[in-house]
């Protein structure tokens, strides 16, 4: 399929895929400045878990704690945002009255590291969704991809790994990097002074105050050796 560009104009109640988010965000977000309310609706592959049935004696927090294990258990298929806008005044008889409403359905699925993109799926909700024209194929090969807090967090920190270089082994730049190990500053200096980094066993920092190559450093080989 093709890409839609952002300044393309989208169709009311267009079906969103990743091949045409950017126009779809644009005026989504062009929209939302001038609502009047904004509707937010989810599809997922289930509805319900045992002692998940809502009852008419539920608290708030109860509803929310059962909602909240079923939106953890199945995956999100389609994400509804509807903006409202009521209409300039001059605008026929229902101007002033009558609100016009702008729907945008998007295609989406949990971009989950390998070995973690289960999808649970309930039977007899997916055959109300068909029945409702979901396109489960369109929705696996053309979703927008998005990650939850806890995994662009573990995606972080596993380019942090990848990327990190080791700090210095020397007593003060051991100290100040402890809770920096995987951030070491370039061109960060050791807080030695000359006699106590000759007593170390490390080359004597310049006369003319410039920063030294720390001997005592544990740079793996890959590394260029760096100033401490």
């Amino acid at each position: 399929s093709t890409r839609r560009g952002p300044s393309e104009k989208m169709q009311d109640g267009e079906d969103i895929t990743r091949d045409s988010f950017d126009a779809a965000a644009a005026a989504l977000e062009a929209l939302l400045a001038t609502a009047e309310f904004v509707a937010v609706d989810a599809e997922f592959t289930g509805i319900q878990l045992p002692g998940t049935v809502p009852r008419d004696h539920d608290s708030t927090q109860a509803r929310y704690t059962k909602m909240r294990r079923v939106a953890s258990e199945f995956s999100l298929v389609q994400l509804g945002i509807c903006t409202f806008h009521r209409p300039p005044p001059g605008g026929g008889a229902a101007a002033g009255s009558a609100l016009q409403a702008r729907p945008f359905n998007f295609f989406v699925r949990r971009a989950a590291p390998r070995g973690g993109d289960k999808v649970v799926l309930d039977c007899s909700t997916a055959e109300f969704l068909r029945g409702q024209g979901i396109d489960f194929n369109r929705w696996l090969d053309h979703s927008v991809p998005y990650r939850s807090t806890a995994d662009a967090a573990a995606a972080a920190e596993a380019v942090m790994a990848v990327t990190a270089v080791t700090p210095p082994a020397c007593r003060c730049c051991r100290r100040a990097s402890s809770t920096l190990r995987s951030r070491w500053p370039t061109g960060k200096r050791c807080e030695h002074t000359s006699t106590r980094s000759a007593a170390a066993g490390a080359t004597p920092a310049p006369p003319n105050g410039g920063s030294r190559s720390c001997s005592r450093s544990a740079w793996p080989s890959s590394h260029t050796r760096r100033t401490c």
